[in-house]
């Protein structure tokens, strides 16, 4: 008996100082550690809901001083003019909602067939019965630029939603939605022209609400990273620069027109002489590439019935999946190994500060162990 709970012992002990089967553990007793900083933490539950997420920069070198800001615009829509088309849309301009009257300066921040009297068949941003909306924002698109009493900004995080207020007997029909990878207009887009695309998806008409998340693209021309210094170009016209995401919706019938309600959620960075009570967005380079690598695994950006909190969630562990994959180089150090490599410094007095920094950095007890083990 005594014998066998030595072996258990002993077996628990191998285990805890042996590689796992994903490579997550060292030898000597050092396990893998990632410290995601909280403005990543913040940045991707943003991109999962930002409704009502904290509010995040996006953590990207260089860092900058900025405001972040949460702005919406809300509102219906219906199918058709039930006598000639049983099609319905709402777009929406990622980038126009950082000012409050972006239905002048560039079709505003979304575009619906909100009229009933919408007689096409594709995305007609400036069709008959199609209305633009501004969003809440407390600044103009006059104050959008690079002059010394403008601002420039950037996207954070956006998303677009819609569901079915109509009654039971009428429900049906079909809804597609597509945030273009590409991030170009949606403008003349059909249905099938749509789901011709492979982050197209199709939804049954529920009276849950379906939504679009917002995701950057890898273009090096024109991503996240960069603050936009203008508001985007809006004609229309499918070279836009303008309302790459939307959503379609489609009656069972010319002569049944559905009714939905819409919401048009987005979260910027602004920075620049015009902006005040901004703070520093700290950068987190292994975060942010942990984070944009989930979001094309995780397909977050395609139209869903998911709640916000269940997308949140599925983001958290591909972010932590790819972290498990990609990134072993920072490992978390037990404090009695951080008091042996001060012991043994000989420029004891730099070496401490550098390891406080560190353990600041990354979080306490935990550092860059590739440069020392």
């Amino acid at each position: 008996m005594q014998k066998n709970k030595k072996a258990q012992k002993k077996n628990k002990k191998q285990r805890r100082v042996s590689p796992n089967s994903n490579g997550n553990a060292l030898g000597n007793g050092v396990a893998t550690h990632i410290h995601l900083g909280p403005n990543t933490v913040n940045w991707m539950r943003a991109l999962s809901n930002p409704e009502s997420a904290p509010l995040a920069g996006v953590p990207v070198a260089p860092v900058q001083r900025a405001r972040s800001l949460r702005v919406f615009a809300k509102g219906t829509l219906k199918t058709g003019d039930t006598s000639t088309s049983s099609t319905g849309f709402v777009a929406m301009n990622p980038e126009g909602g950082v000012s409050n009257d972006s239905a002048t300066a560039s079709g505003g921040f979304v575009r619906a067939s909100d009229l009933g009297t919408f007689a096409g068949s594709t995305i007609g941003l400036a069709g008959t019965g199609v209305s633009g909306f501004n969003s809440n924002s407390d600044y103009t698109s006059a104050q959008v630029g690079t002059g010394n009493t403008q601002f420039e900004y950037r996207v954070v995080a956006a998303k677009l939603r819609v569901r079915y207020t109509g009654t039971e007997l009428n429900r049906g029909g079909e809804i597609v939605g597509l945030l273009d990878p590409n991030h170009f207009s949606l403008q003349g887009r059909s249905q099938a022209s749509l789901l011709t695309d492979i982050d197209a998806v199709k939804l049954p008409v529920v009276q849950k609400w379906a939504t679009l998340r917002w995701k950057p693209f890898s273009s090096q021309s024109r991503n996240d990273a960069v603050y936009n210094s203008a508001l985007p170009t809006y004609t229309p016209a499918a070279t836009d620069t303008s309302f790459y995401m939307g959503i379609m919706l489609t009656a069972p019938s010319v002569a049944t027109q559905l009714t939905f309600e819409w919401e048009a959620y987005a979260v910027y960075q602004a920075y620049g002489p015009l902006i005040r009570g901004v703070e520093c967005v700290p950068a987190d380079i292994l975060g942010y590439n942990a984070v944009s690598s989930a979001l094309l695994t995780s397909g977050m950006h395609k139209l869903t019935h998911d709640p916000d909190a269940q997308v949140t969630k599925n983001l958290l562990a591909h972010t932590a999946r790819h972290i498990a994959d990609h990134s072993s180089f920072i490992q978390k150090i037990p404090m009695s190994h951080v008091a042996l490599l001060k012991d043994s410094s000989k420029n004891s007095s730099w070496f401490h500060d550098f390891l406080d920094d560190l353990g600041n950095m990354f979080g306490i007890g935990s550092f860059l162990t590739d440069l020392f083990l």
